[in-house]
């Protein structure tokens, strides 16, 4: 970064705005794991707002894919 001095400056600022205590990033996992109200597969925004689905997230064979690599990826590590 040091020969993008501006670009590492703008990274830093935004980094800035977007960062919240561990406190605070904790919520929203604590809310879903306690929850009556939480539903499972469902992406929420801090804290307790439901999102909708992405054509990629619907997307089974994509799904499946990720799955696969993943399981390939954990076999030398279990």
């Amino acid at each position: 970064m040091a020969s993008y001095p501006m670009l590492a400056w703008g990274i830093k600022v935004f980094s800035r705005l977007r960062q919240v205590s561990v406190q605070e990033g904790a919520l929203n996992q604590l809310w879903a794991a306690t929850s009556n109200d939480a539903k499972s597969g469902v992406f929420y925004y801090p804290v307790a707002l439901e999102d909708r689905d992405s054509a990629l997230a619907r997307d089974e064979g994509l799904c499946q894919t990720l799955w696969d690599w993943t399981e390939k990826e954990l076999e030398g590590h279990a």
